[in-house]
């Protein structure tokens, strides 16, 4: 069957072109349906990217607040820091006393002992140690040689110097034990700043008697 077209040829020629209007109109909106799709993901994904952005500067800020806060803590540890060393500074020159005079006592002969320990500050600090040492009757001169061992421990000593037995006496008969009555005078040198390290350490007693 032959089709015959009685239409004039301008109305095809128009309805060919609003057919292909139709396809490029259709063709526009999807291409305008994709860009605005694309617009959406892409505006999604800026706002995730913004979320997690303003998230990182709030920990930012918080972590900041936080460090300021040590930071007060950091400036009170350097300010004791300084307050220990000017003290240490200052204690180090500082004779120690007491463990002078436990270090004399570690260093009496067996045979021998302190009735009195006494020091003094003024001018050259100087130390002053009384005491009796037992002098036997069937050991002669045993008494004196005991004196002459403590003159050299207590010039072994660090903090002692120019050590002289100013008094050796042998007490009277009627004594209760035979002894020798002396008294033993020395300087004591002020400790160096950089022996603080070792101020607290005391001498091991002597092994021999």
């Amino acid at each position: 069957m032959v089709r015959i077209n009685l239409l004039p040829p301008e109305i095809v020629e128009k309805r060919k072109a609003e057919k292909t209007f139709s396809y490029v109109a259709l063709a526009g909106v999807a291409a305008v349906a994709v860009l605005l799709l694309v617009y959406g993901v892409a505006l999604f994904i800026v706002g995730g990217r913004s979320q997690e952005l303003q998230s990182k500067q709030d920990q930012a800020v918080g972590l900041q607040k936080q460090a300021e806060a040590f930071r007060v803590f950091e400036t009170k540890e350097k300010d004791l820091a300084d307050r220990q060393e000017i003290a240490d500074e200052a204690l180090s020159a500082r004779i120690d006393w007491s463990r002078l005079f436990t270090e004399i006592s570690l260093v009496l002969p067996s045979d021998m002992w302190a009735s009195r320990i006494k020091a003094d500050e003024e001018r050259t600090p100087n130390v002053q140690v009384e005491g009796s040492a037992l002098d036997p009757e069937d050991t002669p001169d045993s008494g004196h040689k005991v004196i002459a061992k403590a003159l050299v421990r207590f010039a072994d000593l660090d903090q002692l110097a120019n050590v002289w037995l100013t008094k050796s006496e042998k007490m009277p008969e009627e004594w209760p034990l035979p002894t020798i009555s002396f008294e033993i005078t020395a300087d004591v040198a002020k400790p160096a700043a950089a022996d603080t390290g070792s101020a607290g350490a005391v001498p091991a007693p002597p092994t021999g008697p």
